[in-house]
C-alpha cells in the first residue's frame, strides 16, 4: 500500500500495521490526544479479502482498547 501513496507523503511518517486493528492501535499510540484529531474513514465497513467479506466493528475495538 505504501508504494501507492502520492509523492507528497513522507514514507517515514506513514504508520504501518499488519492488520486494520494493529494500524488503529499504532495510530492511537502515536497521536497526542490533546493536539491531534484522528479521522478514521470506512469505519465498520466490511473488509474484503480474496473475495470474502469480513465484518468488524472499529468503534467497539477502539472503545475496548481505550478502556
Amino acid at each position: 500500500m505504501v508504494k501507492h501513496l502520492p509523492s507528497s507523503y513522507k514514507v517515514n511518517d506513514v504508520l504501518k500495521g499488519v492488520s486494520r486493528k494493529e494500524g488503529i492501535k499504532e495510530l492511537l499510540y502515536a497521536t497526542d490526544k490533546d493536539k491531534e484529531i484522528i479521522l478514521l474513514t470506512g469505519i465498520n465497513e466490511p473488509q474484503n479479502y480474496k473475495g470474502k467479506k469480513y465484518e468488524h466493528d472499529d468503534e467497539k475495538y477502539i472503545k475496548n482498547f481505550l478502556n
